[in-house]
């Protein structure tokens, strides 16, 4: 435990709430030895320890300051509030390391998938309250993005980045600040899968039939036989792009979310002559 003053400064009462909470550390986390520092050179050096930031009654502020440093040196570190009345702290509820860890996350991201904003910030606050690393988070969000709202918003993953990015360089607190705004827009974003579905289903193509080679004029730069698309109005070719015994194969079917790019998809085809040829 990392206390923010010497202890040798602890008024009785403060003395009583840090020792309940000791206590109460050792019985719910099944620890065998706590020491209490206010060194935080002396509590860098438990690379192999969970600690335990420790703000004097209002200061929660310093104590998540001092966790996030030592979480960047590589600790496993949560804050704690050691005056809190109830002295029952989500961060000890909440297991950064357990099956909490895994539940709450699932948690957001069916929350966020599933367009609640007010669930998903929900299970984001219990996530930071926890002392839950916020680069886990900020990722998972980068990943939602892109597999469940995908074309749908193309900007949902750029706002997700954002969030990742700014997560990283302004750290917490106020990378927090990045992370709601981001739950809130992903919750709210349209919701597609269609980009996960149409690679899955070509990667089952290749893992059932193997990989075949492309068409001669594709594989090299000035194969002959290649139909510049630049070289055509509209900067098309009719050419085909498939490996032969593919032609006509269809991967990407767009979704009622995505229905500007079905109708590009149906005009670029079009033109093409792609829907002839499948015929």
């Amino acid at each position: 435990v990392l206390y923010d003053e010497p202890t040798t400064m602890v008024d009785p009462l403060m003395g009583h709430l840090l020792g309940s909470l000791i206590a109460r550390l050792k019985t719910q986390l099944h620890l065998t030895s706590i020491v209490v520092t206010h060194d935080m050179r002396f509590a860098r050096k438990l690379a192999d320890r969970r600690v335990f930031v420790v703000g004097t009654g209002t200061s929660w502020h310093a104590a998540n300051q001092g966790a996030t440093l030592l979480r960047k040196a590589g600790l496993e570190a949560w804050p704690v509030a050691a005056a809190d009345a109830a002295l029952d702290s989500a961060v000890v509820r909440y297991d950064a390391a357990g099956d909490r860890h895994y539940e709450t996350i699932s948690a957001w991201i069916k929350a966020t998938r599933g367009s609640d904003p007010d669930a998903s910030l929900y299970y984001l606050a219990t996530m930071l309250e926890g002392g839950e690393d916020a680069g886990f988070i900020a990722r998972r969000m980068v990943i939602l993005a892109s597999e469940d709202i995908g074309n749908a918003d193309p900007m949902a993953l750029s706002v997700a980045t954002a969030a990742a990015a700014a997560v990283e360089q302004v750290g917490l607190p106020e990378g927090t600040f990045a992370l709601a705004q981001a739950a809130i827009y992903l919750s709210l974003a349209p919701k597609s899968n269609a980009a996960g579905r149409a690679l899955g289903a070509a990667r089952a193509q290749v893992h059932e039939h193997g990989a075949q080679r492309p068409p001669a004029y594709l594989r090299e730069d000035g194969s002959p036989g290649y139909d510049y698309p630049h070289a055509h109005p509209g900067h098309l070719s009719a050419q085909e792009l498939m490996p032969p015994g593919l032609e006509g194969t269809r991967f990407y079917l767009p979704d009622a979310a995505e229905a500007k790019l079905a109708a590009a998809l149906a005009e670029v085809r079009s033109a093409r002559g792609v829907e002839e040829r499948r015929r």
